[in-house]
């Protein structure tokens, strides 16, 4: 299972509530994270389980005890502005999703757990970057719209903790990144790449974001995306990361992008809304071996941040958080109830 690292500190600051360590050590394996340290200077070292990907950085724990806790709705605010992004065909990497998340408010600390989650999320999710990749930039330095495309590999620009230009061939052979993932497209006569409509290169997919469009403690809006081989999880991962990175936007305001296919067709992200679900009542007691009514389930459910759709003696209907990649039945939903 992924190990996470975060602060104590920091998870109090997005939850706005005061934690004894007696507190955590309950609560978090209580959420599927299990505790494996707490050291002097309040760094906490968990194991999240593989299938909970959205709690591979601060920000999603403190998401799950807000509701765990009753502690406040998680509500975020989506919005259309008409943003969009060409994919003008990479067939061995052919699908690209995008989001954008505005009025951040950053720290060392944010930025640290940013790049965590979006590094767990290749290592598992991702496969190593084998089946998809992430990047993350400040659209405060680009001008969309972006474009994704292939590019000769004589094109330069300055990868991520470099200080002067390289060749994409270059990236492929003189970076620690391109050493580690470079066979992935090492093969192609062209190779991918993620420019603006001025053409500053923001990354090279799957191997290195650009230097010029970093993000820092500076930045205040950012622009997500995921590329790879499949569409499902392209947006999968690009609404995990942008649900996360809301949690450090002051209105919690993200923006949908619409990603146009070379047939026209459109990928449009972050998913604003899980899955729907119907639940029968008397399965989910005999599969847990409780008595529990309607109300009692629904209480549970909202621990955990489901939104109630139909609410009938025989029938309940859900709605699973978006950011909630896990959940794919009614027995999915029986677990959860029986966690909380």
């Amino acid at each position: 299972m992924p190990v996470i690292k975060i602060m104590k500190w920091d998870l109090e600051r997005l939850l706005g509530k005061v934690l004894s360590i007696d507190e955590i050590l309950d609560y978090l394996p209580r959420i599927k994270c299990e505790v494996d340290s707490i050291s002097e200077e309040g760094e906490i070292e968990y194991e999240a389980t593989h299938d909970r990907p959205d709690l591979y950085s601060v920000e999603g724990v403190a998401r799950s005890l807000r509701s765990f806790l009753g502690l406040g709705e998680n509500k975020y605010q989506l919005v259309d502005e008409g943003l969009k992004a060409y994919n003008k065909g990479v067939p061995g990497r052919p699908y690209i999703a995008l989001a954008v998340v505005r009025d951040l408010d950053l720290d060392d600390e944010s930025v640290k757990q940013m790049m965590q989650l979006q590094e767990k999320l290749h290592m598992t999710y991702c496969r190593r970057r084998r089946k998809a990749s992430i990047g993350v930039y400040d659209l405060d330095k680009i001008k969309p719209p972006l474009y994704y495309e292939l590019a000769d590999p004589s094109t330069k620009f300055t990868p991520l903790d470099e200080s002067r230009e390289m060749t994409l061939k270059e990236i492929l052979t003189n970076t620690v990144r391109g050493k580690e993932y470079g066979y992935i497209i090492a093969n192609w006569e062209k190779y991918p790449i993620l420019r603006d409509s001025e053409g500053t290169i923001l990354s090279m997919p799957p191997i290195i974001n650009s230097e010029d469009t970093r993000v820092t403690v500076e930045t205040k809006n950012v622009i997500i995306d995921a590329t790879g081989i499949d569409p499902k999880t392209v947006i999968d991962m690009v609404t995990i990361m942008a649900y996360n990175i809301a949690e450090r936007s002051r209105g919690k305001k993200i923006v949908f992008v619409e990603a146009i296919m070379p047939d026209n067709t459109v990928l449009k992200a972050p998913r604003e809304k899980g899955v729907t679900i119907e639940i029968d009542p008397s399965k989910v007691n005999e599969v847990l071996g409780t008595s529990l009514d309607i109300e009692q389930m629904i209480k549970l459910l909202k621990k955990f941040d489901y939104k109630i759709t139909n609410n009938q003696k025989e029938q309940l209907i859900v709605t699973v958080p978006p950011y909630r990649v896990d959940v794919k039945s009614w027995i999915d939903v029986a677990e959860d109830i029986a966690m909380a």
